[in-house]
């Protein structure tokens, strides 16, 4: 077992701890953070930190220049990186997504919009995303895409020979397995949707050819 942290730590004014608490651990390990990094200074560059190992991390200009620590438990981070200013905090962290930045306040960004990663989609679309009295408006989603995969087997339709991701809302067609259709001889295929993520089977080929 290793020992992890701060040997001392402080109880400041606002009755927060200066440094989350010390604990003893193992091998586990978290990688570097990533959300909201391009806002800060970390302590450590390197990027993979042992279990319970603390981050020191200072926000940097045009935020105000206060430092923060996150702590690595179990795998994962205990939280995230809080910059603030006087205008409005970073735009808020879009998971599989990234936003352009629209406009600025002093070199604050007061504006942005934004977008997903390769098939993946918006929820709601909405041209941009605004700061207004220091809070920024609810971000967007960005809504996974669905994989065929070999449960289309079980409804009588044949796999792909190649990987293929379906994006929400859109619809694939699969062929159904050699002998067999939906019910009629013309109905020898079967058209697969996606809806967040999940796939959408509602006919199989279940009948065989006479």
């Amino acid at each position: 077992m290793r020992f992890y942290g701060q040997r001392a730590i402080e109880c400041q004014p606002d009755g927060r701890w200066n440094y989350p608490y010390p604990q003893c651990g193992g091998t586990i390990e978290c990688s570097q953070p990533t959300r909201n990094l391009r806002f800060v200074k970390l302590s450590d560059e390197k990027t993979v930190f042992s279990n319970f190992e603390i981050l020191i991390y200072t926000c940097k200009t045009p935020y105000d220049e206060i430092s923060g620590a996150l702590m690595c438990k179990n795998g994962k981070w205990n939280g995230t990186f809080v910059c603030k200013s006087g205008i409005c905090p970073p735009p808020p962290y879009l998971q599989h997504g990234d936003y352009s930045i629209i406009s600025t306040e002093k070199d604050v960004i007061t504006e942005v919009s934004y977008t997903c990663q390769s098939y993946y989609v918006l929820d709601k679309q909405q041209e941009s995303y605004k700061c207004v009295e220091g809070k920024w408006e609810t971000p967007p989603k960005c809504l996974g895409p669905c994989e065929i995969n070999d449960i289309v087997e079980k409804y009588n339709l044949q796999l792909p020979t190649e990987k293929v991701y379906v994006k929400h809302a859109d619809k694939y067609r699969l062929n159904c397995r050699a002998g067999w259709n939906t019910g009629s001889e013309m109905g020898t295929y079967v058209d697969v949707s996606c809806s967040k993520g999940n796939l959408q089977i509602d006919k199989s080929c279940d009948t065989q050819n006479n």
